[in-house]
């Protein structure tokens, strides 16, 4: 009964004035204007999450009444699994800030029917931020898998490009405000230009000179105000950029980092350090430090490629509180060095495209294999069919009765076999699948049902 929330909902929203983008609250407000509806939470289709309730078997869940709760459900999951099963209290019951970010046709479950939600519930904190973002296209017109247009994400792991390559070229084209673009000239031009001749080559001339000439090591540093000053850079950019990472300016946020980098070339360009040996230990020492306060900032966009310069540096990355403190001592020897990030010629771009524009088929998508280890972890066990009602069987498992929906049709002579399940909610019926054909997996023993398959 969303009408009953209304006030509630209201006042909530303008609180949000200021602090929401104009497009997320003035959508939001444009409902509660309208005036709030009861709105139905249960459909009547064949997927989903079925309602648990007698009386309502044959009903499942509307998706956007059941799926904002999993935002929940996974924090304690994932308390569960790092041996804190009260940790995710903090996140849901005490004092934090609650961002979602969401395409903008999903504003109205955000701001309207999930906060609905939990304010009636009572128990959880609500949004703080909802970043309803634009659109992505593609190369002059809107993705379709249908139509083969666009970069489909499943093709990714197989152009041996790092994926912080990719992060760093679509957080650059985060639609924030407005719809954007990838146009493959583009990525190929910032990739080269921001992030090899930039970056990656502020970093890579900083370490590879400190293994050249000073024997991989640290070297002593006579800081001068100017060398002061540009190690003050790193705290300075740090407070920049984590306001801009807060107020949901993302692309600002990696924008300044690169400013940062580029500012460190040019140091380094100045001081001419190739001169002069003595001047040069200073040099490197303040742009050691440079790299380790950029690589921890760049966690936050580009994560692999932070652990990769602290590695090279002979550190562990560390955290924003570290920034600007000079972690890099004299006399730390630094790793093995390499390049960042590869360039990116006009066959690489050609081999990138016919690689990411493959549309894959359903079936493949989720088709995987698993080790044997793995495989331990699924629950199956032993079913016998009762009854068998169009495309609907029941199952005796145990002392239960249980339903399963397959979309395959399954002869009537199958009533009375006993067959593997997997235990699931809904309970899964497995299969042996050829072509049209398709067989039960039965059992050629007098085993109980219930009985798990190992």
């Amino acid at each position: 009964n969303l009408d009953k929330l209304q006030p509630e909902l209201k006042d909530w929203i303008e609180s949000k004035r200021g602090i929401w983008s104009p497009q997320v609250y003035n959508m939001a407000m444009g409902w509660i204007k309208e005036g709030l509806k009861p709105r139905c939470i249960t459909r009547d289709i064949k997927w989903g999450v079925k309602v648990p309730l007698k009386g309502y078997e044959d009903k499942v869940f509307y998706v956007w009444f059941d799926a904002p709760i999993g935002y929940i459900s996974s924090t304690k999951e994932w308390a569960k699994k790092i041996g804190k099963p009260e940790e995710w209290k903090k996140f849901w019951k005490e004092e934090c800030k609650i961002y979602h970010f969401i395409g903008k046709d999903n504003i109205p479950f955000h701001t309207i029917f999930w906060p609905a939600m939990l304010l009636a519930n009572g128990e959880y904190l609500l949004p703080y931020r909802v970043a309803g973002l634009q659109y992505l296209n593609y190369e002059g017109d809107k993705i379709s898998k249908s139509k083969g247009w666009g970069i489909f994400c499943e093709n990714l792991p197989k152009t041996n490009l790092s994926s912080d390559v990719w992060r760093f070229y679509l957080t650059l084209l985060i639609p924030e405000t407005n719809d954007t673009e990838w146009r493959w000239s583009e990525f190929q031009e910032r990739v080269n230009k921001e992030l090899v001749a930039n970056l990656g080559n502020f970093i890579y001339r900083t370490l590879s000179f400190i293994k050249k000439n000073f024997n991989g090591e640290i070297p002593k540093a006579k800081l001068s105000d100017k060398d002061r000053e540009v190690l003050s850079l790193g705290k300075k950019y740090a407070e920049e950029i984590k306001k801009l990472i807060f107020d949901i300016k993302l692309k600002e946020g990696l924008k300044k980092l690169l400013e940062l980098s580029d500012k460190g070339n040019k140091y380094f360009q100045e001081q001419e350090p190739w001169k002069n040996k003595e001047k040069a230990s200073t040099t490197v020492y303040v742009c050691a430090n440079l790299c380790y306060d950029i690589a921890i900032m760049l966690s936050v966009f580009l994560p692999k490629s932070a652990e990769k310069i602290c590695k090279q540096l002979g550190t562990k990355i560390g955290n924003f509180e570290d920034i600007g403190k000079e972690k890099i001592k004299t006399g730390q020897k630094i790793g093995k060095i390499k390049p960042l990030f590869p360039k990116l010629d006009d066959k690489r771009i050609e081999e990138l495209k016919k690689i990411t524009s493959k549309v894959t088929k359903y079936e493949e998508l989720f088709r995987k294999e698993i080790d044997f280890k793995e495989f331990q972890k699924y629950r199956i066990t032993i079913g016998k069919i009762l009854a068998i009602d169009g495309n609907k069987i029941k199952i005796k498992i145990g002392e239960e009765i249980k339903e399963a929906e397959i979309k395959e049709k399954i002869d009537s002579s199958a009533i009375g076999k006993k067959i593997a399940v997997l235990l699931e909610e809904p309970i899964k019926i497995l299969l042996a699948k050829r072509g049209n054909k398709v067989s039960l997996i039965t059992i050629d023993k007098d085993i109980k049902t219930g009985v798990r398959v190992r």
